[in-house]
């Protein structure tokens, strides 16, 4: 016999899927720029084997061109991209309706320039009840999370996005440690 308080309360619960939290998505996105940053080292690797091409003079619009590209892509096409699909999260308009390439190339350069006001976005998706971020409003998109999904896979992308958090703070501190060592070093080479 089924428990009764395991039953959705309201048709809405079931017909509302619900919204892909904070960590959640920091963490389908450490995933994606995991994976994006190996494919560019193969990229370079090939660029600098095979040097007497001039490859290796494209890859600075390889970068440019194919991250928004790679986001835009999976997303239209597939609903997310592998981190997202390792987290459970598919990115639709409000209207449920899937994205188009078109839809999903302005998302993710949206999603680009916003990087600056990003605490905003943060407290954005912190306070709505639809954890929507600028850029989702902007192309009224959400990310949600696919019901019955393994909780390993999302414990797993939560995990990454600690970790990249936490590279993130050490090359933080790596660079203002060179920063003060720098314009330190000449003063204190004068005093002695």
């Amino acid at each position: 016999m089924d428990d009764p308080s395991l039953a959705p309360k309201s048709p809405q619960q079931t017909l509302e899927p619900a919204p892909a939290g904070v960590w959640l998505r920091a963490g389908a996105f450490s995933v994606d720029l995991a994976l994006i940053g190996v494919s560019l080292y193969l990229l370079e690797w090939m660029a600098w084997t095979i040097s007497s091409t001039g490859f290796e003079s494209s890859m600075p619009w390889i970068k440019r061109v194919g991250i928004p590209i790679y986001f835009a892509f999976t997303t239209a096409h597939y609903f997310q991209t592998p981190g997202q699909s390792l987290a459970g999260i598919r990115i639709s308009r409000v209207d449920f309706h899937p994205l188009s390439v078109g839809k999903g190339l302005w998302r993710i350069l949206l999603f680009f320039l916003f990087l600056p006001l990003f605490p905003i976005s943060l407290i954005t998706m912190l306070v709505n009840n639809r954890r929507r971020a600028l850029h989702d409003f902007a192309c009224q998109t959400w990310a949600l999370e696919i019901p019955a999904y393994s909780s390993r896979r999302r414990a797993a992308c939560r995990a990454a996005a600690l970790i990249f958090l936490a590279y993130c703070c050490f090359q933080s501190t790596v660079s203002l440690a060179d920063f003060l060592e720098s314009w330190l070093a000449p003063n204190f080479g004068e005093i002695a």
